[in-house]
């Protein structure tokens, strides 16, 4: 029997968006960050638009898929929840759409706490020698993958995965 499960790469399940804008000096924004190893996104500083030196920014939106650049190789994705409606990155932290249809966001959030995601994002990264400036970037997140079985089998994991994270949390 032939497994259901497949190898997908991200420009198969995910789109990218821009909800780009310029930022009003006056206006306080809240700025997000991307936790490593999968941690999730979580609102970094409180910022007046003067104090913003890059006047162009993105919005993010709960469900949105976002990464940092910077430390991908670090694990640093995320499927932003409610605790960043409303707030912002910028080009540092590009954002994508799941194809819900196919994917669940739980789903990708347990994958992007594996070591396989960052080793693929190391792997992929390129930049200057220092460590710290390894980025990866938009044309090569594409090509990175997740193991994708039948949308109920995602939910059915899932569903184990965060019973079993329940019972170590208690």
């Amino acid at each position: 029997m032939i497994s259901p499960w497949r190898i997908v790469r991200f420009d198969e399940i995910l789109e990218r968006v821009e909800r780009k804008f310029v930022i009003d000096d006056a206006e306080a924004y809240k700025c997000v960050g991307v936790r490593w190893y999968g941690q999730g996104a979580f609102v970094r500083q409180q910022l007046v638009g003067a104090d913003i030196t890059r006047k162009d920014q993105w919005r993010i939106e709960p469900g949105d898929v976002v990464y940092n650049k910077l430390f991908a190789w670090k694990g640093a994705f995320a499927v932003a929840d409610g605790s960043v409606l409303g707030c912002i990155v910028s080009d540092k932290f590009p954002t994508y759409r799941l194809a819900s249809d196919r994917v669940d966001s739980r789903w990708f959030k347990w994958y992007f706490r594996t070591e396989n995601i960052a080793r693929q994002a190391q792997d992929l990264s390129k930049g200057a020698a220092a460590i710290s400036k390894l980025p990866l970037n938009p044309p090569d997140f594409w090509k990175l993958t997740i193991p994708l079985p039948p949308l109920a089998e995602q939910r059915r994991i899932v569903a184990r995965i965060e019973e079993l994270a329940a019972k170590i949390e208690g």
